[in-house]
Formats: structure tokens, C-alpha cells, sequence
């Protein structure tokens, strides 16, 4: 058979391809013309190299223009970028470098990203200053550089970041005072400061954070008065200053507006005043209520027990000249968590409802007060910690206490009837100078009890530092109170 004409061939093939074209199988070009992509400009990208060079990455990753459509290979490393097709440029928006233990130092080339609305670089180990030019970033929504080792000054430009909503720079070690400009800071609804070296004043400004739920300036070394103007800030719901400096009278009358308050701690300070119950009495949604280890005068009385939704109440160091027994009855008495009444000139017997009705108890510390009567016949709550040292109980001491190996107990330093069998070894229960039969020979000079401060996701320890003098069989105890 004689080959076809290359006529034929090429109307077969001709043929072939308008039916491909016509079911739509038409093979796509090897040549056909790619989109143009997006870019960052070069001085995000410079500023970029910049930053990661700095901040000591284990391998660096690399920075190109094209990144925000090929994307980056680094471990840990999260970016987004906000990209207009129409003009093929990007811009970057959101950093987040967290929990890779980086060692160097935060770049000032971060502050020309324009565009930028997160940037988070926590838990690192990153050291040296926050740079001034942040303050440049006019969108930034959240600023994280959390427990890191920063030191230095807060930046005052840090006051010009007008989208600024979330701030956290709490575990570094910065100094100085806080900026006053801080008050400008309209849109900011959490501010952590706390566990940094801090020091002056609670700027008045604060008062102008209207939409301020949270701030923690606790662990610092701030001095002064509580600021009159917080009062102000009706959104609040978590005030935290524990573990400072400051002093003068509690603001009462403008604190009273705080009405949506949860969490609220002064502790280890040294502020004065009648104790503030009128004021406590109209924060009816609070739950954690801090004020030991100041210098408060009064009575615990029962407008605060009856709070509905208190679950942690702690008060210390009273000065009062009438002692004062706790209320007989009180509505709160099934949701209390943590009860610390310590020092604060209470008498009387121990209620029955502490053993009886406190069933979600687990802390309970009601040390150096005038108690007498005997202790509970038994308690209904699991409990962790229960102290009921230095009081003038008496009495036996009930069976169920030496089979409590699960609670740490201080009973010592009251008149309980003799011992009259072995204790158990495996108890952790401190019987010092309890009883007639007890042991008199100095215990640890410290001794540790957990506390549970108002952060839900740490537990805080108290140290209780016992300086023993003895004088014709007496002894006086002096302690202090010192945060870790």
C-alpha cells in the first residue's frame, strides 16, 4: 500500500486538533506566559534579613521578595503578608517567632515594617533593648516580646502605637519607670507588665483606658498610691499590682465604680487605710480577692463572705484594736477554694461550717490570730493546705488529722491536750510546740505553703521566714512574706 499523501497527513492532523479543541483537551503550551507575582518591596526584604540575622537564628532562613507567595522553610518561624494583586506588591503583617530559645537581640529594622499588626516574639531568650523605632508601626494590633531577657527602659515611642490592643512585656527585665504617655494608648484592652524591674509611679493616664479589662503590673519595684483615676475603668476586670512598693490610703470611692472586677490583688505592699469592705461589698462579680501583707486596718466582716462568687479570699496583718470572731454563718460557704485569714486579731471558736459546708476548700490558713476552742471534728473538702498555727486552740487533737497523709498541716505553737500515741512518719504535719509532749526543738527555719495567686495558669509560693526567740518558755515568732 502506497504511504498518504502529505496532503492527507496534514488534514488528518488538522482535523485531530480542532477535536481535541472541541472536547477541550487542547495540550497547553510549554511557552505560555506566567502571571506576574506579588513582591515585597526591598526594604521590607532588607529589614527582614536584618531581623533574622539578629535575633540568631540556628539556620537562617532566607529572605527573598517572592516569600509571601513561595513561602519560608524555618522551624518556628510564622508570617503572613497582606498582598494587592493589582499592584503585585505585598506587604508583611504578622511575625511570630515563639519558644525557640533565640539568644540575640530585636532589630530596629523591625519598626520599618509599615504594615505590620502582630509581631510576637515570646519565650526566647532574647536580651538587649525593645527598639524606639516600634513605636513607627501605626497598625500594630498586639505586641508580644514576653519572657524573654530585654532590658533596658520601656520606649516611650511604645506610646504612639495608636492600634495597640494587647501589650505584653511581662518575665524581662526592664526598668525605669512606665511612659506617661501610656494613657494614649486608647484602644488597649490587656496590658502585662508584670516580673519585670519597674520603677515610680502607676501613671494617672491609666485612667483613660476605657477599654482596659487587664493589667497586671505585679513583681515590680512601683512606688506611690494607688492611682484615683483607675477608678475610672469600668471594663476592668483583672487589677494586679501584688509585690511592689506602694502605699498611702486605698482610693475607696472612686474604686467602688470597679464593679466588673474578678481578679484583684495589692498583696505585699504597703498600703493603708480602714480595710476597704464598703468598696469590696459592690465588686458582686469577684472571685480572687488579694490583700494580705499590707497595712490595712478593721475587721473581715460579713458583706465580704457573702460575695457570691468569691472562690479565693486573702487578707493578713490587721491592725485593729478589738479582736473579732469570724460570722457564724455565711452565704459563700460552698464555693471558697483558698481562705487565708492570717494574723488579723481573729477569736472565738473555729466555725462549724469551715468543716461542714466548705466542700470545695483546699486552702485554708488562719494562723496567728486569738482562736481557742478545739479544731474541727472533721473536714468534708480535700484538702492540700491547712494551717492553724499560733492561735491558743486546745483540746485534743481529732483522729482524722494523723490520717490526713495527702495535707500539709501546721498545728504548732497552741495548747493541745498531750499526744497520747506515735504519729505517723509519713504525715507532713508540724506538731512544734502544739502540745505539752511536742517537740520543742527548732524546726526548718523556713517553712513552705502553696498559694495560688490570681494568674489561672501559676502557682505562687509565699515564703514564711520564722525568726525563734525564746525567753522563759516563751516563744515569738517574727515573719515576713517574700514572693518567688
Amino acid at each position: 500500500m502506497s504511504k498518504p499523501s502529505l496532503r492527507l497527513q496534514l488534514t488528518k492532523l488538522v482535523f485531530y486538533h480542532i477535536l481535541l479543541w472541541q472536547l477541550g483537551r487542547w495540550p497547553q503550551s510549554k511557552f505560555h506566559c506566567r502571571a506576574a507575582v506579588p513582591r515585597l518591596p526591598v526594604d521590607e526584604v532588607s529589614a527582614l534579613r536584618a531581623i533574622m540575622r539578629d535575633l540568631e537564628f540556628k539556620q537562617q532562613p532566607v529572605i527573598t521578595n517572592t516569600m509571601c507567595v513561595d513561602g519560608i522553610s524555618a522551624y518556628g518561624f510564622t508570617f503572613n503578608c497582606d498582598c494587592n494583586n493589582a499592584t503585585n506588591l505585598c506587604r508583611i503583617s504578622e511575625i511570630e517567632i515563639s519558644n525557640l530559645d533565640l539568644t540575640g537581640t530585636i532589630h530596629e529594622g523591625v519598626g520599618y515594617l509599615s504594615n505590620l499588626r502582630r509581631l510576637i516574639l515570646s519565650s526566647n531568650k532574647l536580651h538587649g533593648s525593645i527598639p524606639d523605632t516600634l513605636g513607627n508601626l501605626k497598625y500594630l494590633g498586639t505586641l508580644d516580646l514576653s519572657q524573654n531577657q530585654l532590658s533596658g527602659p520601656i520606649p516611650a515611642s511604645l506610646g504612639d502605637l495608636v492600634s495597640l490592643r494587647y501589650l505584653y512585656l511581662q518575665y524581662n527585665l526592664l526598668s525605669g519607670g512606665i511612659p506617661r504617655n501610656f494613657g494614649s494608648l486608647t484602644k488597649l484592652t490587656e496590658l502585662y507588665l508584670q516580673f519585670n524591674m519597674l520603677s515610680g509611679t502607676i501613671p494617672e493616664g491609666f485612667g483613660d483606658l476605657s477599654l482596659l479589662t487587664t493589667m497586671d503590673l505585679s513583681e515590680n519595684q512601683l512606688s506611690g498610691p494607688l492611682p484615683e483615676s483607675l477608678g475610672k475603668l469600668k471594663s476592668l476586670t483583672t487589677f494586679l499590682v501584688s509585690a511592689n512598693y506602694l502605699s498611702e490610703k486605698f482610693p475607696n470611692t472612686s474604686y467602688g465604680n470597679l464593679t466588673s472586677l474578678k481578679k484583684f490583688s495589692i498583696a505585699g505592699n504597703y498600703i493603708s487605710g480602714p480595710l476597704p469592705v464598703e468598696t469590696i461589698a459592690k465588686w458582686t462579680n469577684i472571685y480572687s480577692l488579694v490583700l494580705m501583707g499590707n497595712n490595712f486596718e478593721g475587721r473581715v466582716t460579713e458583706e465580704i463572705f457573702s460575695l457570691q462568687n468569691l472562690q479565693y479570699l486573702l487578707i493578713s496583718d490587721l491592725a485593729t484594736n478589738h479582736s473579732f470572731p469570724l460570722p457564724q454563718k455565711i452565704a459563700n460557704s460552698t464555693n471558697l477554694f483558698s481562705l487565708t485569714l492570717r494574723n488579723c486579731s481573729i477569736t472565738g471558736p473555729i466555725p462549724k461550717y469551715i468543716g461542714e459546708e466548705m466542700t470545695s476548700l483546699r486552702y485554708l490558713d488562719l494562723s496567728f490570730n486569738y482562736l481557742t476552742g478545739g479544731l474541727p471534728k472533721y473536714m468534708k473538702s480535700d484538702m492540700i493546705y491547712m494551717s492553724f498555727s499560733g492561735n491558743m486552740l486546745n483540746g485534743p487533737i481529732p483522729r482524722w488529722i494523723f490520717r490526713a497523709s495527702q495535707t500539709r498541716m501546721d498545728l504548732s505553737f497552741n495548747n493541745f491536750s498531750a499526744i497520747d500515741s506515735a504519729v505517723p512518719s509519713n504525715l507532713q504535719l508540724n506538731l512544734f510546740a502544739c502540745c505539752p509532749n511536742s517537740s520543742t526543738s527548732l524546726p526548718d527555719m523556713y517553712v513552705f505553703f502553696p498559694f495560688v495567686l490570681v494568674r489561672d495558669s501559676i502557682i505562687r509560693t509565699f515564703r514564711l521566714n520564722l525568726e525563734f526567740l525564746s525567753s522563759s518558755n516563751l516563744y515569738f515568732t517574727k515573719y515576713y512574706y517574700s514572693l518567688y
